[in-house]
């Protein structure tokens, strides 16, 4: 025997000198050479040939060392399972998940009972009593020249645990918002009967007192009420609105006719502000199908909120109608909103401006409402606003194609 680039080389030159190569070749001899019959350049082809399958089984052991390593380094457990359920590898992770040895696993039953559907969720008692959560996934595999399986396990009970957690939070945030909502239609509703007496008696004093210092108090009396009151229905109907307790009851409806409605019922209010208050309506259809009651609302809040912060000038509403939508934008001439604000705009009990010092009253709930109106009706509502030159509200309602066509 020699060796030829790291490989074992057998030369028999001769039967004579060399008695053990006469008759047939060891075990382990891949390619045998006979010195009567092969020239050198069979010789030399073959020593190549042994070279290059050297090289291939050398990478072949470097690859299945890298993968051994790889698998005995993982979290998962990794097990092969013969025919009958017999572990015939197990990796060193399947140790600390079952809290099972190795030397008492390999070649004994498996001590997982597997699941006929794969990926599954099993529970599994560890030997400490300790009840863990278990994710195993199963494969046919060919393993050492028979049928095996090759099942992946992965500890989930941390996951679960936490998933639970989350859960139980769940419920518990879902059952506190169902208290609150509870808490303040109850609330709105008893505060309002009693309001709306107190404001009654006050208009009635107001009405049949001639004192002027009276007059006085009972007309504060008259106007702190309406705004409480107001304040009280608002948070009554964002309570409703959130409980999903508000259904759009859908019509043939045209836009214009609930926009010259709502203008007309606040021309009085831009009046006495010296305001012009515009309507602009080109030709064409601007008929959708929704719920007039809820439309008329949110356009009688947006342009009352146009109203309420404009001090000169005017407020315009225009409409505009085409194959797919109507958008109905309400612009004014007031001071604009600040773009630090916008987005915060439509979210509850906030206004551009607060504390005592506040330009304008109100609760900041008009938009929230707002906005939950459209989405109960499918309507978009969109703003643009220019510090110091006005805003515009635009709103836009879908063509039911079904009522067009």
């Amino acid at each position: 025997p020699s060796t030829l680039l790291g490989l074992p080389v057998v030369l028999a030159l001769d039967t004579d000198s060399d008695p053990s190569a006469a008759g047939p070749p060891p075990d382990g001899i891949a390619d045998y050479l006979d010195p009567d019959q092969d020239p050198p350049h069979v010789v030399e082809r073959l020593l190549s040939f042994a070279s290059q399958r050297h090289a291939v089984f050398r990478t072949l052991l470097e690859a299945e060392s890298q993968l051994r390593a790889i698998v005995e380094g993982i979290s998962d457990g990794v097990m092969i399972l013969d025919e009958r359920d017999r572990v015939l590898y197990a990796n060193p992770a399947v140790e600390s998940i079952l809290d099972r040895p190795l030397y008492a696993m390999i070649g004994a039953p498996s001590p997982l009972s597997l699941p006929e559907d794969s990926p599954s969720v099993v529970s599994f008692e560890r030997t400490s009593g300790e009840e863990t959560f278990l994710r195993i996934s199963s494969i046919p595999i060919l393993w050492e020249r028979r049928n095996a399986r090759l099942v992946t396990i992965q500890d989930i009970t941390a996951e679960r645990s936490i998933q639970e957690t989350l859960r139980r939070a769940r419920d518990e945030a879902e059952r506190i918002a169902g208290l609150k909502t509870s808490f303040l239609a109850n609330m709105s509703h008893e505060l309002r009967m009693p309001l709306a007496s107190i404001i009654g008696y006050a208009q009635i004093i107001l009405e049949g007192t001639e004192t002027e210092e009276h007059r006085d108090f009972a007309g504060s009396i008259v106007d702190s009420g309406n705004r409480l009151l107001e304040t009280i229905t608002s948070i009554l109907d964002l309570t409703r609105l959130d409980a999903h307790a508000v259904h759009a009851e859908t019509r043939p409806v045209s836009i214009s006719a609930v926009v010259f409605e709502a203008t007309a019922m606040l021309s009085a209010l831009a009046s006495r502000k010296g305001l012009r208050m515009d309507v602009e309506k080109p030709g064409g259809d601007d008929t959708v199908v929704t719920d007039p009651s809820i439309l008329r609302r949110i356009l009688a809040n947006l342009i009352g909120n146009a109203i309420k912060f404009t001090e000169k000038g005017g407020v315009t509403v225009r409409i505009e109608a085409d194959d797919e939508v109507v958008r109905t934008h309400i612009a004014d001439t007031g001071k604009g909103i600040d773009e630090n604000f916008l987005p915060t705009l439509f979210d509850e009990f906030t206004q551009e401006s607060s504390g005592f010092g506040r330009s304008h009253e109100g609760s900041g709930l008009g938009l929230a409402i707002t906005r939950r109106l459209c989405d109960v009706i499918g309507a978009d509502i969109r703003v643009d606003s220019t510090p110091g030159e006005g805003s515009t509200f635009t709103l836009t309602i879908p063509i039911d194609q079904a009522w067009s066509d």
